[in-house]
């Protein structure tokens, strides 16, 4: 008999953002994250999706026919901009890391404090929307990604990859 632990994983990882504190009456409010442990399979699983998500260049397209075949869902994953300031091949990776990065934030993150709907300033919990929109914000994203891979790494030098 191999004996397997049937338990949720309790492993988490707290996230503060110390750059993006703010006050909330008389108290100061660092921003903070809670993402599960990351682990490789998870990042190859956010990697897999975003290289489906994002359309691929037919053989012989060119750089014109493929832009403007793909403009649309480009536009729609938020990598059409990447595409035209880099250049097609730096801007589809560029694009797909992105997006692999909110796919995989999306799964890891478990809660969080101090985000709120700019409109409104309502709390916002971490749902799909609102963790796409935390990473679309240069800072929350670098912090969110120096985590993953620095978890990832360990795991990984472990030999539980």
């Amino acid at each position: 008999m191999i004996p397997l632990d049937l338990k949720a994983r309790q492993d988490t990882h707290r996230i503060d953002l110390p750059k993006l504190k703010f006050k909330s009456g008389q108290e100061t409010v660092i921003p903070h994250i809670v993402i599960s442990r990351p682990t490789t399979a998870t990042e190859k699983a956010a990697f897999a999706a975003a290289r489906r998500a994002v359309p691929s260049r037919n053989e012989g397209e060119s750089d014109e026919a493929f832009l403007e075949r793909a403009r649309a869902d480009l536009d729609a994953l938020g990598v059409l901009r990447a595409v035209q300031r880099l250049g097609m091949e730096a801007g589809i990776d560029g694009g797909i890391r992105t997006l692999a990065l909110i796919y995989h934030a999306v799964v890891l993150v478990e809660s969080w404090e101090g985000f709120g709907d700019r409109a409104s300033g309502e709390l916002v919990e971490p749902g799909l929307e609102a963790v796409a929109a935390a990473m679309r914000n240069s800072y929350i994203a670098s912090q969110v990604e120096a985590r993953i891979n620095a978890i990832v790494g360990e795991v990984a030098a472990e030999g539980n990859g």
